[in-house]
């Protein structure tokens, strides 16, 4: 679910066997309501079981939205934009597997300016999300590279990274609380929150002197508008400025 047009709207897609756009709806403040959607053919997978994930930008536009998909580990970026009544998915690039990201996957993005900017995880010995290294591509020509993040610390989130994100009207994408691996298999609680700044450079890591203590480990909202970041927890709701 996402904003979209100045309200949440939830887009459905095959995550199965192809990339499909099913349906988009938009909540009225009691139940969703249906709205048309025109979208590009759907592009199938190598195999029927294999899955597509897709995650949508962030970004200060709500009227156009930037989703990025990962199909037998290409990742590709369509737009999402209204159309009178209805809305619109047109399918814009691939970005190369060249970029020395191959079997990777896009975790989460954000639209700064004309750039955007997709962080991703890669598959090996399970799947670990990135914390060195960011694709940036350049809306304009759809041409993609694939960045150093060179700061002396940064969030040791695995995974999928970061469980909650935000852009910032200052211009920074905040990255809110996730889990550190801890052995082959297990995970402890990390509610740190993190800016990613200099986005339209080099980016760079920064952690804020604020987060969150292991019991609120749960669902993560950015409130970009208010700056404060909310932790739902198992027994309560925490609260952090930034």
């Amino acid at each position: 679910m996402f904003v979209f047009n100045g309200a949440v709207h939830m887009l459905l897609f095959t995550a199965f066997g192809k990339l499909s756009m099913v349906s988009l709806h938009e909540w009225t403040g009691s139940s969703f309501k249906p709205v048309e959607l025109q979208s590009f053919a759907a592009i199938p997978t190598s195999d029927s079981s294999s899955r597509v994930t897709l995650v949508v930008a962030d970004g200060a536009d709500d009227k156009t939205k930037y989703l990025i998909s990962t199909v037998d580990h290409q990742m590709r970026v369509a737009r999402l934009t209204s159309a009178g009544s209805g809305a619109t998915v047109e399918h814009l690039f691939d970005i190369p597997p060249e970029q020395g990201i191959g079997l990777s996957q896009a975790t989460s993005g954000v639209v700064a300016g004309k750039r955007l900017l997709v962080c991703f995880g890669t598959h090996g010995c399970g799947f670990r999300w990135e914390n060195g290294r960011i694709i940036a591509c350049d809306l304009e020509n759809k041409t993609c590279e694939t960045l150093d993040i060179n700061t002396d610390s940064a969030p040791h989130w695995g995974f999928n990274g970061a469980i909650g994100y935000g852009f910032m009207p200052s211009g920074s994408w905040v990255h809110a609380c996730g889990s550190v691996p801890q052995g082959m298999t297990g995970s402890r609680y990390d509610g740190s929150i993190w800016e990613l700044n200099n986005l339209d450079s080099t980016p760079s890591w920064k952690q804020l002197n604020t987060g969150f203590s292991s019991d609120m480990e749960g669902e993560v909202v950015v409130d970009t508008k208010h700056g404060v970041v909310y932790s739902v927890g198992k027994t309560q709701i925490g609260k952090a400025k930034i």
